[in-house]
């Protein structure tokens, strides 16, 4: 098990249980403006993500045996990422940007694809799951405080639905 966090003094930081103990905080060396998004494309593989200070999103790869450098992968951010892996090699991560817009970015076991602006008014950090491959099922807090919900089908995305609720935060 492995847990993220930002620190009291912004930092991003990690803790892991071994499988009989859990270790101690190990900082990652970056400044994160918001709480973190992690994925595991595989097994003993991490991807690891955060709004730095410069309002884009930072990666970083833990291989199975070392952690690669932050890279960035650009936009211009207002709220903390989500990612989520359905298959090996295939990560999505979204994003809001400066428009309150819903951002997506994806990872094809090559490179990263560009922004896909998908549009909404998004109040705060989205989540993501997948039940199945080639399947994405985004969730969202509407400007308005409703639970809006998307989903990639495997060949196109859906409209926004709307789930209602009044909501105060991100959901999970």
């Amino acid at each position: 098990i492995d847990v993220f966090a930002r620190g009291t003094d912004g930092m991003l930081y990690q803790k892991w249980w071994d499988g009989t103990s859990w270790q101690g905080w190990t900082g990652h060396g970056a400044i994160s403006r918001f709480a973190p998004a992690v994925s595991s494309r595989k097994p003993n593989h991490l991807d690891v993500y955060c709004v730095a200070e410069d309002n884009s999103l930072w990666h970083r790869l833990w291989t199975g045996s070392n952690w690669s450098n932050w890279e960035t992968l650009g936009g211009v951010l207002t709220e903390g990422p989500a990612a989520v892996s359905w298959d090996d090699d295939r990560i999505d991560v979204f994003v809001v940007g400066t428009d309150n817009g819903l951002y997506h970015k994806w990872w094809n076991g090559s490179s990263w694809h560009d922004w896909e602006g998908l549009g909404g008014t998004l109040k705060f950090a989205p989540a993501v799951c997948s039940r199945r491959p080639h399947h994405l099922d985004v969730f969202a807090t509407w400007s308005d405080g409703s639970l809006r919900h998307r989903i990639w089908t495997g060949s196109k995305w859906t409209q926004w639905e709307n789930l209602g609720g009044e909501l105060t935060d991100s959901p999970a």
